[in-house]
């Protein structure tokens, strides 16, 4: 996690110390449908500006999914929330991400941050 860097539409924010905590759960039902969900959530995890300025990342990511075995129907949604805390300030940037996939393969995506989470 050390490293990965948040992009803003203002300043890139790269971790320095903190680290994340996982969550999965996974199931097949009887009938052969599949289930998952995940979440992940930062732990006292700092970030640095260009500057050297710190700031604390928190929030949560939470993802989940089935598919039906009899259709092959899937429905899959992703929502990243997650605020960069300027250190004795208040919120410098956010990521706030949601997309959805549904079975129709229709596909949903609706951003309302002005950063972007390091890939994974």
């Amino acid at each position: 996690m050390t490293g990965a860097v948040f992009t803003c539409s203002t300043a890139n924010y790269t971790i320095i110390s903190g680290s994340i905590r996982m969550v999965f759960h996974q199931d097949v039902t009887a009938s052969g449908n599949v289930n998952l969900t995940g979440t992940i959530t930062p732990q006292q995890v700092v970030a640095q500006d260009e500057a050297g300025n710190l700031y604390d990342i928190v929030g949560a990511g939470w993802f989940g999914g089935s598919t039906n075995a009899k259709t092959g129907g899937s429905a899959f949604t992703d929502t990243e929330k997650f605020q960069i805390v300027q250190q004795g300030s208040g919120t410098v940037g956010s990521v706030n991400l949601t997309t959805h996939f549904s079975p129709n393969g229709d596909f949903k995506s609706f951003d309302f941050g002005n950063c972007v989470p390091p890939e994974d």
